[in-house]
């Protein structure tokens, strides 16, 4: 992982962390932590699809 990821990443979790509990945020995170790959991929064009649709409907 680069900087510039570790920095994005370090972002995304300070924004979660102003929606969400602090101990939510660290258990959401710890699940990723252990998910098997092909879930990740999974979840991950699972969020790409409600992106476009948001982006779609604004």
């Amino acid at each position: 992982m680069d900087n510039n990821q570790k920095e994005e990443l370090n972002q995304l979790i300070e924004a979660l962390m102003q929606k969400m509990p602090r101990e939510r945020v660290m258990d959401t995170l710890n699940q990723l932590l252990h998910m098997p790959n092909e879930d990740l991929e999974e979840l991950s064009e699972y969020c790409r699809i409600l992106d476009e649709r948001e982006t779609t409907n604004q």
